[in-house]
């Protein structure tokens, strides 16, 4: 088992990582310091810290350079974790690679959101560490409702035309020059309008009791 596990090892390594050792039991690979390269992004590559790092390399604790050999501890890669559900949200175990702005992308909410929910100041993030990801609100887009008003006239206020007070009154523009006598479409700031139609009479008959003839009542109603 364990031969399988070092060939799939050697199989896969990249290639600044010239080999394995396997020193007291515990697998390291031999690591080349490559351009640009620092403790902080190998621990990140191969999933350890950077003490663990410093206990078998004492001498980077000064400083590495490009070509210097390291030897860095090997953790097999675990499955990675699932999300907890709670009741203030999700709880997220960094996996190795993350990073503040992939696990946003993951969960749809900003590095800013994160960072506010877990107090962190920095974008730096610990292999392990717990983070909670909060439910965004959804928005939530108010209805309006267009309520016609009940009032009979108008008086023009500035910008105002025939069309955006035929508009507001649930009526066309061509009624609204019928009512008013209006032969074009210039309105004078101040000007009262009538936004309802002339009442229409609505005949209803009504039957005497004392006599078989139908004696008519005449009521109004607005249009």
């Amino acid at each position: 088992m364990f031969g399988i596990l070092l060939f799939t090892l050697v199989t896969h390594m990249p290639a600044d990582s010239l080999r394995t050792e396997t020193i007291n039991g515990k697998i390291y690979v031999v690591h080349q310091v490559a351009e640009k390269e620092t403790l902080y992004s190998i621990s990140r590559r191969y999933g350890a810290t950077i003490l663990a790092i410093l206990e078998q390399n004492p001498t980077a604790d000064a400083g590495i350079e490009v070509g210097q050999i390291l030897k860095v501890p090997y953790t097999a890669k675990a499955k990675t974790s699932t999300p907890v559900q709670t009741a203030e949200g999700t709880l997220h175990r960094v996996e190795a690679k993350e990073t503040l702005f992939s696990i946003a992308r993951q969960y749809n909410v900003s590095v800013d959101d994160i960072k506010t929910w877990n107090s962190l100041k920095e974008n730096s993030l610990t292999l392990g560490q717990t983070l909670l990801i909060r439910k965004k609100p959804a928005e939530t887009v108010a209805a309006t409702t267009t309520q016609k008003t009940t009032a009979k006239t108008h008086t023009v206020a500035a910008k105002e035309t025939l069309f955006s007070i035929a508009r507001q009154y649930g009526v066309t523009w061509q009624q609204l020059q019928e009512w008013n006598g209006i032969k074009d479409a210039e309105l004078k700031i101040g000007q009262v309008l009538s936004v309802a139609g002339p009442a229409a009479a609505v005949i209803t008959p009504i039957v005497s009791s004392a006599s078989s003839s139908a004696v008519t009542t005449t009521t109004t109603t607005p249009l």
